[in-house]
């Protein structure tokens, strides 16, 4: 895995286009308008996860990507602002986000930091036994799309391939694409849903 070219925008330019993030199904709610977001550098283990399990071959692709970038020194367990890179002989950009955590109130009336997006990286922060950098956002206008792991980490586990005996999340609609956040409305090739699940 070769890095051949890489932008780096900062912390600013990152919140102005996070702002412009509209939903998948409805892409008249720009679901980050009018929130705080900050960027913080955190325990990874104070993160709630909301899938679970962590796919090995993801994880090892993000190990890649991290010695990669190690290369163009930079480290993605440390992104203050975001990447614009072309990986291999790829002719398209893609980005890397810092992981997004939205901050979340529970039924029970808890607070959660919810993992949104970057949950193998994060779980790489805690096999490297690291602190890593995030982007913290309080008061979406849309609930994520499911609820936090009853008993967090301790609920995931590493798996080699999916199947369909596999529960990823535990959703809080039946359609749950409804709530889900189009990155790629205001970034280039940064994330896509899976399937439906």
């Amino acid at each position: 895995m070769i890095i051949t070219e890489r932008n780096y925008f900062s912390s600013e330019e990152l919140f102005k286009k996070l702002v412009n993030v509209v939903m998948l199904k409805d892409p008249s709610i720009y679901v980050y308008r009018d929130t705080y977001i900050t960027s913080i550098n955190i325990d990874p283990n104070s993160l709630f996860p909301c899938q679970f399990y962590i796919l090995k071959k993801e994880l090892d692709s993000k190990i890649q990507l991290q010695e990669a970038f190690r290369e163009k020194e930079c480290d993605i367990l440390n992104l203050g602002g975001y990447c614009e890179f072309k990986l291999n002989n790829e002719t398209n950009y893609r980005t890397i986000l810092p992981p997004i955590i939205e901050e979340s109130i529970e039924a029970d009336g808890k607070i959660y930091p919810l993992i949104n997006d970057g949950m193998h990286r994060i779980y790489l922060a805690i096999l490297q036994k690291r602190r890593i950098n995030v982007v913290y956002i309080r008061g979406s206008k849309e609930p994520y799309y499911a609820y936090p792991l009853p008993n967090g980490w301790v609920d995931v586990k590493i798996v080699s391939e999916i199947n369909n005996n596999l529960i990823k999340k535990i959703h809080r609609i039946q359609d749950n694409k409804k709530l889900y956040r189009n990155f790629d409305s205001a970034f280039l090739n940064c994330s896509k849903p899976r399937g439906l699940n």
